[in-house]
């Protein structure tokens, strides 16, 4: 019973930390170290998941089309591209304090719950 609920509370995790990754996916930094600093505040948010996240720079030419033989471009901007992984040692952990709890019963339950 307690692994099904933290099935689904792992589930739904995931599914919010891909919105917000597909959410600063999206987002168009001004330097490296935007994107960077932004990227380790989603990870400090995430409970279960850790992000692997990679800065790109954002590169354009001056003019639009095809770009002359030779021509150079200039960086845009930055953004974030990645992917959210299971952060095993958070789930274990949570883990095990589900299976604590549920071997000394409700009133320790509320108590703890409490604490938190």
């Amino acid at each position: 019973m307690w692994m099904k609920r933290l099935d689904k509370q792992v589930g739904r995790a995931a599914e919010k930390a891909d919105k917000a990754l597909r959410q600063l996916a999206q987002t168009q930094f001004e330097c490296e170290a935007d994107a960077h600093k932004a990227a380790q505040q989603l990870n400090k948010k995430l409970k279960w998941h850790t992000l692997q996240a990679e800065c790109r720079p954002i590169e354009k030419y001056l003019q639009p089309g095809r770009p002359a033989k030779g021509v150079m471009h200039f960086v845009a901007g930055w953004k974030i591209t990645g992917r959210q992984i299971v952060d095993r040692r958070a789930l274990n952990l949570s883990a095990v304090r589900l299976k604590i709890i549920r071997l000394l019963g409700p009133e320790v339950e509320k108590c703890y719950l409490l604490e938190i």
